[in-house]
């Protein structure tokens, strides 16, 4: 009986551990596709890309290094308007974190974060979190003010 009890207790452990390590592998895999289309995006900017964070509606990333500030910002949104931008920061003449709260009330849940670069020629809006896509939000309030902070030293 006790070989039986181990079999079974070792088959139903497989059956619960192998679709999430299955599930992580695949989440790892699409993440580093992402990366490498951000990349690539540097690449036709003759940049290197050295810095980037992923969250659920696109890629951000910079080309700075420890002996320089960053010279080019990219950005991939995916979903439902996919957008590809490169933006030199020594164009950005202003630069603002944007959040939005349901109903303009701290208290109640986030709809909306994104940052907005102003150049002479467009605004952009780099978005991160926007409730009307994503479920729920993971950390996106926290990579965006990393972001902010990131642009203003550069900028």
């Amino acid at each position: 009986m006790d070989t039986f009890s181990s079999i079974a207790g070792i088959v139903l452990l497989s059956v619960a551990v192998i679709p999430v390590v299955y599930l992580q592998i695949s989440q790892q895999k699409k993440a580093k596709k992402r990366i490498e289309r951000l990349a690539k995006l540097a690449k036709a900017n003759q940049q290197i890309l050295t810095q980037t964070d992923v969250f659920p509606l696109g890629l951000i990333g910079s080309n700075e290094s420890p002996a320089s500030k960053a010279t080019h910002l990219f950005y991939l949104r995916e979903g439902k308007n996919p957008t590809e931008v490169t933006i030199r920061l020594d164009e950005i003449s202003r630069v603002e974190l944007k959040t939005i709260y349901q109903e303009n009330d701290i208290n109640l849940p986030v709809e909306l974060v994104e940052i907005h670069l102003q150049t002479p020629q467009k605004i952009y809006q780099i978005s991160f979190f926007n409730q009307q896509e994503t479920v729920r939000m993971n950390g996106e309030i926290s990579i965006a003010k990393k972001w902010l902070n990131k642009i203003e030293v550069s900028i």
